[in-house]
C-alpha cells in the first residue's frame, strides 16, 4: 500500500492530524517532512504512533531549498500514495512575504516533488481568509485575486492556492483545498498556543490591563459589531479524515464555523478580569490623542486592524457551521467555555 507524506507535522493542526492519520485501519506508516529530526515537538507523535503500533519515518527536507526533490529524499520518501501539505507561516505580519515566502515557494516545491513522486492526490491547508477583501460571495472553488487583503499572511496563503490549483490541474493530479477559518484549539495544554489566532488578540489585551494605565477606559482601534469565524482544530482535522474516508477529490471546502463577534471577545475578558466597560473601540483613533501606554498596545495590535473592521468582513457561500457530512461544527458554548479558559490561565483570578 502507498504511504503518506505530511509536512507542518510539528505545528497545532499538523499534530492532530498525524495522530488521526495513523489511527486510520489502512494506515501504516505516515511519513514527515521535518527540517530538524530532534524537534522535541516530535516526542509524543512518535511516542503514540508506537502505542498504535503504526510508525512514523521522519525525512529531513527543507521546503524552500531547491534541492527538496533530490534523489536523497526521493529515495527516503519511498512510494508515496497521499501529500497533506500543512506546513505555512502563520504570522499575519512580520513573516516572509511574495514569492519567496514559504507558504507560495514552499507550496511550488513540495508540489515538484509530489509530481516526481506520482502521488495520487494532494490535499492542501489553506485558509478562509486567503480570499482577501472583496465585495462578492467566497466561493468553494478557485478564487479571484481580491482587490486588496487584510494581511500579508492572506496574500501568501491565496498564492500558494494558485500553485496547488495550477500544478494539479496541469499534471493531472487529483487534490483537495481545505480552507478553515480562524482555528481554535481544544487543548490549551499546547506549545506556542499563546501566539495563535484569537489567542494572541486576547494577549493583547491582556496587556493593556497590566501597562499601568491610570485612566478607567483603555481605547483601542476596531469595531465591536465586527464577527470573526472561528472553527475548533478538531473539526478541521475530523472533516479532512471525512473527506479521505469518501475519497473526495478535485474538491475545495470552506470550513467555516460560527460567526464570533468581537463584542462577545472583549465582555469575557471584561467580565472574567472584572473589569466591565474598560475597553473602548473606535475606527478613529489618533496616535497623538493616545496615553503612552494605549500607544504601546495601538501599535502592537496593528496587525488585528483590518479584521476589526465589518467592512472588511468576508460572506462564505458555504452554509455556517456544517460539515463536509452535513453535521455540525462549532457551537458558541464551546467557543465562550474554551475562550474563558484561556482567558482565565493568563489573566489569573
Amino acid at each position: 500500500m502507498r504511504e503518506i507524506l505530511l509536512t507542518g507535522g510539528t505545528g497545532l493542526i499538523g499534530r492532530e492530524l498525524s495522530c488521526s492519520l495513523l489511527e486510520e485501519e489502512d494506515v501504516e506508516c505516515l511519513k514527515l517532512l521535518v527540517r530538524n529530526e530532534q524537534d522535541p515537538r516530535l516526542k509524543k507523535l512518535l511516542s503514540s504512533a508506537r502505542d498504535l503500533g503504526k510508525r512514523v519515518d521522519l525525512v529531513e527536507g527543507d521546503l524552500l531549498s531547491s534541492n527538496l526533490g533530490s534523489g536523497k529524499v526521493l529515495e527516503a520518501l519511498g512510494d508515496i500514495g497521499e501529500v497533506y501539505h500543512l506546513a505555512a507561516d502563520t504570522k499575519l505580519s512580520g513573516g516572509m512575504t511574495g514569492p519567496s515566502s514559504v507558504n507560495i515557494l514552499g507550496t511550488k516545491n513540495l508540489l515538484n516533488l509530489a509530481g516526481s513522486l506520482g502521488v495520487d492526490v494532494f490535499n492542501h491547508l489553506s485558509s478562509a481568509y486567503a480570499c482577501g477583501i472583496q465585495d462578492e460571495r467566497v466561493p468553494e472553488t478557485k478564487l479571484r485575486i481580491p482587490s486588496s487583503f487584510r494581511s500579508p499572511y492572506e496574500k501568501t496563503k491565496l498564492g500558494g492556492e494558485g500553485e496547488v490549483y495550477d500544478f494539479c490541474e496541469g499534471e493531472g493530479i487529483d487534490f483537495n483545498v481545505f480552507r478553515p477559518s480562524i482555528v481554535l484549539f481544544e487543548n490549551l495544554d499546547q506549545m506556542g498556543i499563546e501566539g495563535q489566532t484569537i489567542y494572541r488578540y486576547l494577549s493583547v489585551l491582556q496587556r493593556a490591563l497590566k501597562e499601568g494605565h491610570s485612566s478607567e477606559h483603555f481605547r483601542l482601534r476596531g469595531d465591536l459589531s465586527t464577527e470573526l469565524n472561528v472553527v475548533f482544530s478538531t473539526e478541521v482535522v475530523r472533516n479532512i479524515i471525512l473527506a479521505r474516508k469518501q475519497k473526495n477529490k478535485g474538491r475545495t471546502y470552506n470550513l467555516l464555523g460560527i460567526d464570533l463577534p468581537l463584542s462577545e471577545i472583549v465582555n469575557l475578558v471584561e467580565s472574567e478580569t472584572d473589569r466591565q466597560g474598560y475597553y473602548l473601540f473606535s475606527q478613529d483613533l489618533r496616535e497623538q490623542d493616545l496615553t503612552r501606554a494605549e500607544r504601546l498596545i495601538y501599535h502592537g495590535s496593528e496587525p488585528f486592524w483590518n479584521y476589526l473592521d465589518p467592512a472588511n468582513s468576508p460572506i462564505w457561500e458555504t452554509k455556517n457551521g456544517r460539515s463536509i457530512g452535513g453535521s455540525k461544527i462549532t457551537n458558541l458554548r464551546n467557543v465562550r467555555r474554551n475562550l474563558r479558559e484561556f482567558v482565565g490561565r493568563n489573566y489569573g483570578a
